[in-house]
């Protein structure tokens, strides 16, 4: 595993006056591995409106069913995960015709 990804959850926080809200929580940085797209899910994640970006490994027990990541400072979907083992493969991408400022 050569690269570090962030995971990022949502959850909802009731503040003082019972009023609730949606929180972000980052993970801290976990250990992934790159890996190709290849023509036909990137063709798949078309059709499911996404531009599919990246397709990294990690350990399964690091990943909680997150469905938003940081990846190289670029925040993306989280549109597929396939489990292999002890091994996830996270498949990242953007909405098609979102636009995703840095």
């Amino acid at each position: 595993m050569n690269d570090t990804i962030i995971l990022v959850t949502e959850e909802t926080v009731t503040d003082a006056t019972k009023q609730k809200y949606k929180r972000e929580v980052q993970t801290d940085e976990l250990l992934c591995e790159l890996l190709s797209i290849t023509r036909t899910e990137w063709s798949t994640a078309q059709q499911a409106g996404y531009d599919a970006e990246y397709s990294v490994r990690m350990f399964f027990l690091d990943y909680a069913g997150q469905r938003t990541a940081i990846f190289h400072g670029k925040r993306y979907a989280i549109y597929r995960t396939y489990r292999d083992g002890e091994r996830v493969e996270l498949y990242l991408g953007t909405r098609v015709g979102e636009i995703n400022a840095e």
